[in-house]
């Protein structure tokens, strides 16, 4: 009991496998989670850490052995996973990804029907519950579906991909080795733009993790060798980005978010948005210059979202760490939405990325 309520983090646990996070524990969490769910079905996610596997079977046995159904999707993009809980009516969801942490790390966060993440209140009961196994007579069934395409589709479906076609784009991406991998390239791709990748393949960690800018040089470099017009990269789940001009110039994911919601708050008049208090101070710039009001949120991507739906912003920003939220697609941080959001930007406008950001 204390070792789970030691790895406690936002909307989940989070630990080194094989020293706190354990197989063991990934069970108990999803028992319980299972046990106190009122549907019958639960999904499970994972981005491409090497003790994903293993937690995932962990998890599994946990939610059937309580009598529920497992929904196993494998490695998707945190924002995938969230996204299809909601879209297909699931009870709720398991999300075994330590997002931007080293490899050595893993994490399992937790989310509702509306696939949202869980809050502190939430999670408490569900650690509390795990003194006790749930074992029903009659165990729970497994079922492996890929959400992955729907998710792209359902993308694709929210800007003007005419628009971006016409251009033929020519973007680096750097998914980090991460579920971005089976994702972003291919919804690029799909829109007609000149696609080169590094650091794509599932599981391989050339990089740290985290998309920072010390982490990014190889990214910059292929950028400027190949002349593209911009970079992205992710982190493991993909639900960060990080951009780089055509000049090869790393930019913070302040100015890369500052960017995305620019251009949606100008696009679609939007009167208001959340940002995080870590955030810089470039967004309130922005709202001043395009009547937005900005309202400031806790760190953390629940508290983002919560202080959205009070407000009732359309859009919810956490600079610091490369995330964009947009309500009128789903309410949870999403770095191909970041990406694409960018793409929309440079269509428009016919504008390079250093031109965005110098305006």
């Amino acid at each position: 009991m204390l070792q789970i309520e030691e790895m406690k983090s936002h909307s989940g646990i989070r630990g080194i496998y094989g020293k706190k996070l354990t197989p063991k524990i990934a069970y108990m969490m999803a028992n319980s989670f299972a046990a106190l769910v009122e549907g019958k079905k639960i999904l499970i996610g994972r981005d491409t850490r090497p003790s994903g596997e293993t937690l995932k079977y962990a998890i599994i046995a946990g939610i059937t052995a309580a009598g529920k159904t497992a929904i196993d999707t494998d490695i998707s993009p945190t924002p995938a996973i969230l996204h299809a809980i909601k879209k297909f009516r699931i009870a709720g969801g398991l999300i075994i990804s330590a997002s931007h942490n080293p490899p050595e790390y893993n994490a399992i966060k937790i989310a509702n029907n509306e696939g949202l993440l869980i809050d502190e209140k939430k999670l408490e009961e569900i650690i509390s519950k795990t003194r006790e196994e749930i074992v029903q007579k009659r165990p729970g069934k497994i079922k492996q579906i890929d959400i992955n395409e729907d998710y792209l589709r359902s993308l694709i479906e929210i800007i003007d991909a005419e628009k971006i076609k016409r251009k033929r784009i020519k973007v680096v991406v750097d998914p980090g080795g991460g579920a971005g991998s089976l994702t972003t390239p291919k919804i690029l791709s799909e829109l007609k733009c000149k696609v080169i990748t590094i650091n794509a393949t599932p599981g391989i960690f050339n990089r740290k993790i985290e998309p920072t800018e010390n982490a990014l040089e190889k990214l910059s470099k292929t950028v400027i060798a190949t002349e593209a017009h911009v970079g992205f990269a992710h982190d493991c789940d993909a639900d960060r980005l990080t951009c780089v001009d055509e000049s090869g110039r790393i930019l913070s994911g302040d100015i890369t978010m500052a960017i995305a919601a620019e251009h949606l708050i100008s696009k679609k008049k939007i009167k208001s948005m959340v940002v995080n208090q870590a955030s810089s101070k470039i967004f309130d710039d922005i709202g001043r210059r395009l009547g937005a009001k900005i309202y400031r949120s806790k760190i953390g991507e629940a508290n983002v979202i919560k202080k959205m739906i009070e407000t009732s912003s359309p859009i919810g920003v956490e600079g610091s760490s490369g995330g964009l939220i947009l309500k009128d697609f789903h309410l949870a941080r999403d770095g191909a939405l970041a990406a694409l959001t960018i793409l929309e930007a440079m269509a428009e406008t016919d504008k390079k990325i250093s031109e965005l950001i110098d305006q």
